[in-house]
């Protein structure tokens, strides 16, 4: 947080708030992707 310039700070919250947004939905997706994979080619 900088008390000289708050808008700097919530920028990079929004930031980071954004490619969290992006991420998360990325990473679910993919450990879907995961368990179907091992679901189809069992590794056992």
């Amino acid at each position: 947080y900088n008390p000289a310039n708050p808008n700097q700070s919530f920028q990079v919250a929004a930031e980071s708030k954004m490619v969290l947004g992006c991420l998360v939905p990325f990473f679910a997706l993919f450990a879907l992707v995961l368990f179907w994979v091992v679901g189809v080619f069992p590794l056992g």
